[in-house]
């Protein structure tokens, strides 16, 4: 079992999707559930692509940019207390940082 702080993230990242294309997706793991919260399929030959999450208030929003493309926000407003210490049980602030992963 993972420890109780690895059970309160978001994961934005540039992934295959279900369908076989490129796009980008946002994950919720919140209380051992995770689930997908959105996805925009991206276009052939669109790398780069910029990542961006804000958070304020107690609020998170995820936006991605494709090469030479328009800043989208991916979802809507997102429940960023998941992140605090009250709901992940001892962890000790928030933290946003990278990690590259292979299927």
């Amino acid at each position: 079992a993972l420890p109780i702080y690895e059970n309160h993230h978001y994961r934005l990242g540039v992934t295959r999707l279900a369908d076989g294309r490129r796009g980008v997706t946002v994950r919720k793991r919140h209380c051992c559930e995770d689930t997908p919260v959105a996805e925009a399929a991206l276009d052939e030959g669109s790398s780069p692509v910029m990542l961006r999450i804000d958070v304020r208030d107690g609020v998170v929003r995820f936006f991605f940019q494709p090469s030479g493309g328009e800043v989208r926000q991916l979802g809507g407003d997102e429940d960023a207390t998941i992140l605090s210490t009250d709901h992940a049980g001892g962890f000790i602030g928030t933290t946003v940082g990278l990690f590259a992963e292979s299927s």
